[in-house]
């Protein structure tokens, strides 16, 4: 039997209030990430028409291009950084 004084919890659903907001600020629709209890992503899409559409998917693409060459870059720079301390341990610190 179960106890009646625990609930039983619901996964979390975003608000549709809050993405019915996000529609009434956009000027075509948005597209929305988020990550869920789980860890998993959850794409929110709401796009009023083709353009926009075509619009927000090449800014997008755009986007996570850069944002890959940064952290690429941001990779590179802390791994430099690191073999830069490793060689003066290395030294003894004597020159």
């Amino acid at each position: 039997m179960k106890s009646m004084s625990k609930k039983e919890e619901k996964p979390f659903q975003f608000p549709r209030e809050l993405l019915q907001k996000l529609g009434e600020c956009s000027a075509g629709g948005f597209l929305l990430f988020t990550i869920n209890e789980f860890g998993g992503v959850e794409p929110f899409i709401s796009l009023d028409n083709e353009v926009a559409a075509r619009s927000l998917v090449s800014y997008v693409s755009d986007f996570v291009k850069s944002f890959q060459e940064i952290n690429a870059q941001n990779m590179l720079d802390s791994m430099t950084m690191n073999e830069s301390d490793f060689e003066d341990e290395d030294d003894g610190g004597e020159e």
